[in-house]
């Protein structure tokens, strides 16, 4: 069994190359000259360069895939049940919708996210503003009082996104 890395390409990028792909797959074009014509970001180049030469080397389209960091466990298996039934433009094109529609989810869930955010951080800066004027907490005590729960969330976030990338 082939060994994986972690995917290397977000989710609008693996929509993109999973739509090209069923695209090319359609007009005929072989794998080879399609990869050529693939645009994937900076951190996805290195990995798709392997994957051509992969192909080039004889390598199916789903281990090649898998081998070299952009495609995860389900595109492969996915794309190898294609290549034995003979499909592959139908799952190029179904993975590629199944990706564009987690990209716009994720878009989504971000934007509803960044309304509850920026409320949080105007509470954080000016709940303690009366304290502030009243004369009761020194300019040091404000920022101290602003920046530390700022600092304390920031390092909650940092450690989620650490976390949960691939």
């Amino acid at each position: 069994m082939p060994t994986s890395r972690p995917a290397l390409l977000d989710l609008a990028a693996r929509a993109q190359l999973f739509s090209h792909l069923a695209a090319m797959e359609k007009a005929g074009v072989p794998v080879e000259r399609a990869l050529l014509s693939v645009q994937v970001p900076a951190r996805g180049r290195a990995a798709l360069a392997s994957l051509q030469a992969l192909i080039a080397g004889g390598s199916d389209m789903a281990s090649a895939g898998l081998r070299s960091g952009l495609f995860t466990q389900l595109d492969s298996t996915l794309l190898r049940a294609a290549q034995a039934s003979g499909c592959l433009s139908a799952v190029y094109q179904r993975l590629g919708e199944r990706y564009n529609h987690r990209a716009q989810q994720a878009a989504a869930v971000k934007s509803r996210l960044l309304m509850p955010a920026a409320v949080l951080v105007l509470a954080l800066f000016i709940q303690p503003l009366p304290a502030l004027v009243g004369g009761q907490l020194s300019v040091a005590g404000y920022l101290w009082g602003v920046l530390c729960p700022l600092l304390v969330l920031g390092a909650v976030w940092a450690g989620a996104w650490a976390l949960s990338a691939p």
